[in-house]
């Protein structure tokens, strides 16, 4: 997070100094950045999404087969 905050704070500073070829540089390189963050972010939800689901499906699973274990018990 501070190193965003570095960039944004040179961004600010090249802004007022009038160099907009380094400025738009330096944003694209903090958007590039951050694209690449939520990517990861979203490739990890998705992991976790389908570990999740499996778990369920053994949950449900498991559930099924205790209940048939109880029923046949009872007979």
């Amino acid at each position: 997070m501070m190193k965003k905050e570095r960039d944004l704070a040179k961004a600010q500073v090249i802004s007022t100094s009038g160099d907009k070829g380094f400025e738009l540089k330096l944003l694209e390189k903090i958007h590039k950045e951050e694209v690449a963050a939520l990517k990861k972010r979203l490739q990890w939800y998705a992991e976790n999404q389908e570990l999740l689901d499996k778990d369920a499906a053994r949950l449900q699973s498991a559930n099924a087969e205790t209940q048939r274990l109880t029923e046949q018990v009872r007979w």
